[in-house]
């Protein structure tokens, strides 16, 4: 089955790509990154009857990874755009009080579109402060618990977004940032009904931590 939303999303980011980098390609900064992730999932249960503002339950994060890509873009000396596609592993572990001796493996495309700050101390040496909004995508998603696993890609939602920000130090080619992020959407499938009653809503927040390095 094909997902339209899916290529839409692609195409959209390849033309927002392209479309920046006609601004100043020559001195255009590409590079790969790669770290590690520590993301929890926030659930919410809301119950038709009762308790009104929600359940809370969260998986609580555990060591995982991403691999990626980049693009700087300098718009001034002190400013540039850096869009960015990581393919990102995310692992949790189950709410204890709700789902224990479970892991929850995602595994996650998120396109970031930044901006950053860059603050020169040495020849080829900088401070950086970056953010912006990001679009993700889940590819995969499954929970093991007692030897068995389970397939969870169907109550998640094909799109979701999200904000980032963080900091980092480049020194040469080689930099290392770290950096928060933040869902602003919900990630499970709305009208997916949990038992007789009520649904879930949910969003991943956490850190990344990332290495990066421009050719």
């Amino acid at each position: 089955m094909i997902n339209y939303n899916l290529i839409r999303y692609l195409y959209l980011s390849i033309f927002t790509v392209s479309l920046i980098g006609k601004t100043d390609a020559q001195n255009a900064n590409f590079g790969i990154k790669g770290g590690l992730t520590y993301m929890e999932t926030l659930q919410i249960f809301y119950p038709e009857t009762g308790q009104p503002d929600g359940i809370e339950m969260i998986s609580d994060a555990e060591i995982g990874f991403g691999v990626g890509l980049f693009i700087e873009l300098p718009l001034t000396g002190l400013l540039s755009i850096q869009p960015e596609v990581h393919y990102m592993f995310i692992n949790n572990k189950g709410a204890e009080q709700f789902m224990p001796r479970t892991n929850v493996h995602y595994q996650t495309l998120q396109v970031p579109l930044l901006l950053r700050i860059n603050i020169l101390f040495q020849d080829r040496s900088a401070v950086y402060f970056l953010g912006g909004p990001y679009g993700g995508y889940f590819q995969k998603a499954e929970v093991k618990a007692n030897g068995s696993v389970n397939d969870l890609t169907e109550v998640l939602k094909d799109l979701y977004f999200g904000a980032t920000g963080g900091a980092g130090i480049q020194t040469g080619r080689i930099s290392v940032e770290v950096r928060y992020n933040f869902g602003l959407t919900n990630i499970l499938v709305e009208d997916d009904e949990i038992g007789p009653s009520g649904i879930f809503k949910g969003v991943q927040n956490g850190f990344y931590a990332i290495l990066g390095y421009s050719f």
